[in-house]
């Protein structure tokens, strides 16, 4: 079992115990009428707090973290024989064709911070690149703030975003 998929299975489980708990207070005479609704606001207040975060470009460390079991985050590096000027430029346009809201993008450091552009729930991507050589080096950080999500529709997404990149390329 990979890391992420322990993350995807912790993250699971976590959710699940949060539910089974709020179910047997809301139907149990345990607790006031009040008291049913600021507890599922702390224990949600984990995953509000990444929602919010995910706007914020200093925020990246946090939420790709490894101990981050809230999110399912992956790591990808992929080589490009173009130099970085060309590669960033063409990156940049194929994530304003497939509406990805651009957070970040500085040409000198190479780096693209970008989220969909669904407020509550979707994905985010940071971009890195590099010149090693004769070859540019991307390094994908995908983080997707649905645990639950399936993997292969997430894989897809990714495989579709590469594909449309280097689709671009051709003349």
């Amino acid at each position: 079992m990979t890391r992420t998929e322990k993350q995807r299975l912790s993250g699971r489980i976590i959710t699940s115990f949060i539910f089974i708990g709020l179910a047997i207070l809301f139907t149990s005479k345990i607790l006031p009428a009040g008291w049913g609704f600021l507890l599922f606001l702390v224990a949600w207040t984990p995953k509000l707090s990444q929602l919010i975060l995910r706007r914020f470009n200093w925020a990246k460390s946090l939420l790709i973290h490894p101990a981050n079991i809230l999110n399912y985050s992956e790591n990808r590096t992929l080589f490009f024989r173009l130099s970085k000027e060309n590669t960033y430029a063409k990156l940049v346009e194929v994530l304003k064709q497939n509406h990805w809201v651009i957070q970040l993008q500085n040409p000198n450091t190479g780096e693209i911070n970008s989220r969909t552009v669904k407020t509550a729930f979707g994905n985010n991507m940071y971009l890195k690149l590099e010149q090693v050589n004769a070859e540019t080096q991307v390094t994908i950080d995908w983080v997707d703030f649905r645990p639950w999500g399936n993997p292969n529709h997430r894989d897809s997404k990714i495989t579709d975003l590469i594909n449309q990149f280097e689709d671009s390329l051709t003349i």
